[in-house]
Order: C-alpha cells, then sequence, then structure tokens
C-alpha cells in the first residue's frame, strides 16, 4: 500500500470504529472473529493490517500467545491500537509481548508465525502487489500454522480504489 493510502487510514483513523459499526453493525467485527474458538495455541502471531485494534483485544483473549506482531500502515490507528492494549492491560495483568510496527507487507518481520490474521486488509492491494503480499505471507507462515482472513469480495469487473 502506498503513503497515500496511510494518510487516508490516519485520516479515518478517529472516527473509524464508530462508521463500520454504523454501516455494518457488528457484522465486520464478527466476521474478523468467528473462527478464533478453532485455533490451535499459537505461540507467534501475525495481525497484518489490525486497524485500530479491537482484532488484537479479542486474540488476546482467545489465546495464550507469547508474542503478537501488529503491523498496520496507517500510525494512527496503531496509537489507538496501543491504546487499546494498555487499557486491556490495566484489567488483565498477563499479556503476551506485542511489537506495533507502522508499515506494510514488506515490514513484516521474517519470522514463522503459527497464526497470520489478515482483517479486510487484502482487497486493498492490486492483483499484482497482491500477489507479492500473498507469498510474502505464506512464507511466513509456519507448518502446520494457521490464517485466518476475514475481507471483502469485488465483483468482477468492479472498480478498485
Amino acid at each position: 500500500m502506498s503513503r497515500r493510502a496511510a494518510n487516508g487510514f490516519d485520516l479515518v483513523a478517529p472516527v473509524y470504529d464508530f462508521f463500520t459499526a454504523l454501516f455494518f453493525g457488528g457484522r465486520l467485527h464478527r466476521a474478523q472473529t468467528e473462527f478464533l474458538s478453532g485455533l490451535r495455541s499459537p505461540q507467534k502471531i501475525l495481525i497484518f493490517g489490525g486497524g485500530s485494534g479491537k482484532i488484537l483485544i479479542d486474540i488476546l483473549a482467545r489465546t495464550a500467545a507469547e508474542k503478537i506482531y501488529y503491523v498496520d500502515i496507517s500510525r494512527q490507528m496503531i496509537l489507538r491500537a496501543e491504546r487499546r492494549l494498555a487499557s486491556h492491560r490495566t484489567v488483565h495483568k498477563t499479556s503476551p509481548s506485542v511489537s506495533f510496527i507502522c508499515g506494510s507487507w514488506n515490514d513484516i518481520p521474517s519470522v514463522e508465525f503459527d497464526l497470520i490474521v489478515t482483517p479486510f486488509v487484502l482487497d486493498c492491494f492490486q492483483p499484482a502487489a497482491l500477489r507479492e503480499v500473498m507469498q510474502c505471507l505464506s512464507a511466513r507462515l509456519a507448518m502446520p500454522g494457521q490464517w485466518l482472513f476475514a475481507d471483502f469480495h469485488l465483483p468482477e469487473g468492479a472498480m478498485r480504489p
């Protein structure tokens, strides 16, 4: 994704959760969390494109991970996720180590992950870039690992941003 996309997400960060709830109700959040109960005890987790951090808190509630890498292109979304994590930690004293990385797919650490989560982010990439993103993520998925994704499906011929 481009710096332009990052700036766009920075602009909407303060109202992102409000408007997704307004337009989609709880459907986006349910799509992100539907299969979390079926996870196989992941120890190293990558959340790529986690936005404001709701998915991070859901994952913390359902796993006993040792390390989570949280990568998002928007600095403002990262700040919101960090605040959400700080609030979570005031209630739940034990939490895994979380590394926040402001960047895109090429900033993902060269680590093997037991779980990769891509919540509504893959549709942001043009087809050629998406191939590279998928190859990068696939190369970092440990075997046996799990990859949870929720995303929009653009019908054939639909305009891309």
